[in-house]
């Protein structure tokens, strides 16, 4: 029955994909539909709680992505816009990001690889377990209390 259902969701996206590049002759027309599409799909398959957009990810030091089609937010992210167009987000609120692309070639692949490499260079103030711990945090858990009469913590 899941299989059923999946693959009549296939379906359904390959031929929206499909009535996109026999309607769309423009690249840049062709490419924002498809995004839009793509987006639309996760927004209806995703948990409530993960919010779809686009735009751009930027962390407490005000480094900045390059605009990404696809930023999926966790249940953390706040409500900074309505999703309609391309918006800010805040690389906490952040749960994964990507890009949509109708045709790739070389040159597509290597911009790629520098909006990742951008993507992945942001450092959330409150890394996950994986993650290393960010500058300005590490400086606050650098001071360590000290202990004085009374156990009053200074």
């Amino acid at each position: 029955m899941i299989k059923e259902k999946l693959l009549i969701v296939e379906k359904q996206l390959k031929s929206k994909l499909e009535e996109i590049r026999a309607t769309h002759k423009h690249r840049g027309n062709s490419g924002s539909v498809t995004e839009s599409v793509v987006r639309q799909f996760l927004r209806e398959y995703l948990p409530p709680y993960n919010r779809v957009g686009e735009g751009e990810i930027i962390d407490l030091d005000e480094n900045i992505s390059t605009q990404l089609d696809i930023i999926i937010t966790n249940e953390y992210h706040p409500y900074l816009n309505d999703l309609k167009e391309p918006g800010l987000f805040i690389i906490e609120g952040v749960a994964s990001a990507g890009e949509v692309k109708t045709n790739l070639n070389s040159n597509d692949v290597d911009t790629l690889i520098q909006s990742c490499i951008k993507y992945k260079t942001l450092a959330p103030l409150i890394p996950n377990i994986k993650a290393d711990i960010h500058p300005k945090l590490k400086r606050k858990l650098k001071r360590t209390p000290t202990l004085t009469k009374g156990s009053d913590i200074i």
